[in-house]
Protein backbone atom coordinates (compact mmCIF):
# COMPACT_ATOMS: atom_id res chain seq x y z
CA UNK A 1 0.00 0.00 0.00
CA UNK A 2 1.19 3.50 -0.82
CA UNK A 3 0.92 5.57 2.35
CA UNK A 4 1.19 8.81 0.41
CA UNK A 5 -1.65 7.92 -1.96
CA UNK A 6 -3.81 6.72 0.92
CA UNK A 7 -3.24 9.84 3.05
CA UNK A 8 -3.80 12.04 -0.01
CA UNK A 9 -7.20 10.39 -0.39
CA UNK A 10 -8.04 10.82 3.31
CA UNK A 11 -7.05 14.50 3.46
CA UNK A 12 -8.50 15.23 0.02
CA UNK A 13 -11.90 13.81 0.92
CA UNK A 14 -12.02 15.77 4.19
CA UNK A 15 -11.14 19.03 2.46
CA UNK A 16 -13.73 18.25 -0.24
CA UNK A 17 -16.48 17.65 2.33
CA UNK A 18 -15.48 20.83 4.18
CA UNK A 19 -15.66 22.90 1.00
CA UNK A 20 -19.01 21.42 0.00
CA UNK A 21 -20.47 22.19 3.42
CA UNK A 22 -19.41 25.82 3.03
CA UNK A 23 -21.09 25.94 -0.38
CA UNK A 24 -24.29 24.41 1.07
CA UNK A 25 -24.41 26.57 4.23
CA UNK A 26 -22.11 29.61 3.82
CA UNK A 27 -23.86 31.63 6.53
CA UNK A 28 -22.62 29.25 9.23
CA UNK A 29 -18.94 29.89 8.59
CA UNK A 30 -19.43 33.65 8.05
CA UNK A 31 -21.28 33.82 11.37
CA UNK A 32 -18.43 31.97 13.10
CA UNK A 33 -15.86 34.30 11.56
CA UNK A 34 -17.94 37.26 12.72
CA UNK A 35 -17.90 35.88 16.26
CA UNK A 36 -14.12 35.68 15.99
CA UNK A 37 -14.07 39.43 15.34
CA UNK A 38 -14.00 39.74 11.57
CA UNK A 39 -16.25 42.30 9.89
CA UNK A 40 -19.18 41.09 7.79
CA UNK A 41 -17.37 41.82 4.52
CA UNK A 42 -14.14 40.20 5.72
CA UNK A 43 -16.06 37.15 6.96
CA UNK A 44 -17.73 36.68 3.59
CA UNK A 45 -14.47 37.12 1.71
CA UNK A 46 -12.61 34.72 4.01
CA UNK A 47 -15.40 32.13 3.76
CA UNK A 48 -15.37 32.26 -0.04
CA UNK A 49 -11.58 32.11 -0.15
CA UNK A 50 -11.45 29.22 2.28
CA UNK A 51 -14.02 27.31 0.21
CA UNK A 52 -11.93 27.74 -2.95
CA UNK A 53 -8.72 26.78 -1.15
CA UNK A 54 -10.30 23.66 0.40
CA UNK A 55 -11.75 22.57 -2.94
CA UNK A 56 -8.40 23.17 -4.65
CA UNK A 57 -6.60 21.16 -1.98
CA UNK A 58 -9.14 18.35 -2.31
CA UNK A 59 -8.35 18.04 -6.01
CA UNK A 60 -4.59 18.47 -5.78
CA UNK A 61 -4.14 16.11 -2.82
CA UNK A 62 -5.33 13.19 -4.96
CA UNK A 63 -3.24 14.25 -7.97
CA UNK A 64 0.20 12.59 -7.69
CA UNK A 65 2.14 15.28 -9.58
CA UNK A 66 0.70 18.06 -7.39
CA UNK A 67 0.53 16.25 -4.05
CA UNK A 68 3.85 17.49 -2.65
CA UNK A 69 2.82 21.17 -2.86
CA UNK A 70 -0.75 20.47 -1.81
CA UNK A 71 0.36 18.42 1.19
CA UNK A 72 2.49 21.26 2.57
CA UNK A 73 -0.39 23.73 2.09
CA UNK A 74 -2.83 21.26 3.68
CA UNK A 75 -0.54 20.78 6.70
CA UNK A 76 -0.34 24.54 7.20
CA UNK A 77 -4.09 25.06 6.77
CA UNK A 78 -5.06 22.12 9.00
CA UNK A 79 -2.67 23.30 11.73
CA UNK A 80 -4.29 26.74 11.48
CA UNK A 81 -7.71 25.09 11.94
CA UNK A 82 -6.49 23.57 15.22
CA UNK A 83 -5.39 26.98 16.48
CA UNK A 84 -8.70 28.60 15.47
CA UNK A 85 -10.76 25.84 17.12
CA UNK A 86 -8.80 26.17 20.37
CA UNK A 87 -9.13 29.97 20.27
CA UNK A 88 -12.90 29.70 19.70
CA UNK A 89 -13.38 27.10 22.43
CA UNK A 90 -11.48 29.24 24.95
CA UNK A 91 -13.83 32.13 24.22
CA UNK A 92 -17.02 30.08 24.26
CA UNK A 93 -17.70 30.70 20.58
CA UNK A 94 -19.95 27.96 19.27
CA UNK A 95 -20.85 26.45 15.92
CA UNK A 96 -17.73 26.74 13.79
CA UNK A 97 -19.65 26.13 10.56
CA UNK A 98 -17.00 23.60 9.59
CA UNK A 99 -19.49 21.10 8.25
CA UNK A 100 -23.08 21.78 7.23
CA UNK A 101 -24.52 19.26 9.69
CA UNK A 102 -22.54 20.53 12.68
CA UNK A 103 -24.31 21.47 15.92
CA UNK A 104 -22.44 23.27 18.65
CA UNK A 105 -19.27 22.84 16.62
CA UNK A 106 -16.62 23.97 19.06
CA UNK A 107 -15.19 22.02 21.92
CA UNK A 108 -13.34 18.77 22.24
CA UNK A 109 -14.86 17.02 19.20
CA UNK A 110 -14.24 19.94 16.85
CA UNK A 111 -10.69 20.33 18.16
CA UNK A 112 -10.15 16.56 17.81
CA UNK A 113 -11.45 16.66 14.23
CA UNK A 114 -9.07 19.52 13.42
CA UNK A 115 -6.16 17.68 15.05
CA UNK A 116 -7.01 14.54 13.06
CA UNK A 117 -6.87 16.51 9.80
CA UNK A 118 -3.63 18.22 10.87
CA UNK A 119 -1.94 14.91 11.74
CA UNK A 120 -3.03 13.35 8.43
CA UNK A 121 -1.86 16.43 6.50
CA UNK A 122 1.48 16.70 8.30
CA UNK A 123 2.15 12.98 7.84
CA UNK A 124 1.27 13.30 4.16
CA UNK A 125 3.60 16.29 3.76
CA UNK A 126 6.38 14.30 5.42
CA UNK A 127 5.81 11.37 3.06
CA UNK A 128 5.63 13.61 -0.01
CA UNK A 129 8.72 15.61 0.95
CA UNK A 130 10.68 12.40 1.45
CA UNK A 131 10.16 11.63 -2.23
CA UNK A 132 7.85 8.66 -1.97
CA UNK A 133 6.02 8.89 -5.28
CA UNK A 134 2.60 7.29 -5.20
CA UNK A 135 0.10 6.83 -8.00
CA UNK A 136 -1.90 3.85 -6.77
CA UNK A 137 -5.53 4.72 -7.48
CA UNK A 138 -6.83 1.97 -5.19
CA UNK A 139 -4.89 3.47 -2.28
CA UNK A 140 -6.28 6.92 -3.08
CA UNK A 141 -9.83 5.53 -3.22
CA UNK A 142 -9.35 3.70 0.08
CA UNK A 143 -8.02 6.93 1.57
CA UNK A 144 -11.04 8.87 0.29
CA UNK A 145 -13.37 6.32 1.85
CA UNK A 146 -11.45 6.49 5.14
CA UNK A 147 -11.65 10.30 5.18
CA UNK A 148 -15.40 10.25 4.58
CA UNK A 149 -15.91 7.64 7.30
CA UNK A 150 -13.76 9.67 9.73
CA UNK A 151 -15.79 12.84 9.15
CA UNK A 152 -19.08 10.96 9.46
CA UNK A 153 -17.87 9.37 12.72
CA UNK A 154 -16.83 12.75 14.16
CA UNK A 155 -20.12 14.29 13.10
CA UNK A 156 -22.15 11.44 14.60
CA UNK A 157 -20.29 11.95 17.87
CA UNK A 158 -21.04 15.68 17.59
CA UNK A 159 -24.74 14.94 17.06
CA UNK A 160 -24.85 12.59 20.05
CA UNK A 161 -23.18 15.28 22.16
CA UNK A 162 -25.68 17.88 20.94
CA UNK A 163 -28.67 15.61 21.61
CA UNK A 164 -27.36 14.76 25.08
CA UNK A 165 -26.90 18.45 25.90
CA UNK A 166 -30.42 19.23 24.62
CA UNK A 167 -31.86 16.34 26.62
CA UNK A 168 -30.22 17.62 29.82
CA UNK A 169 -31.49 21.16 29.16
CA UNK A 170 -35.04 19.92 28.54
CA UNK A 171 -34.88 17.75 31.66
CA UNK A 172 -33.63 20.66 33.76
CA UNK A 173 -36.32 22.98 32.39
CA UNK A 174 -39.11 20.47 33.07
CA UNK A 175 -37.90 19.90 36.65
CA UNK A 176 -37.66 23.65 37.24
CA UNK A 177 -41.27 24.13 36.07
CA UNK A 178 -42.60 21.56 38.54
Amino acid sequence: MSTEAFLGGVAGSIFFLASMSKIIAPARVTSFLGQLGFSSDSSQMLARGLTVIELGLAITLVTPSLRIFASVAAAFLASSFVAVQIYAAQRGISDCGCFAFDNGGTGLLAISRAIFLAVISITLASQALNGREATHSQDVLLGILTGVVAIVAFELLQQVSHFEKTRREVGSASQASR
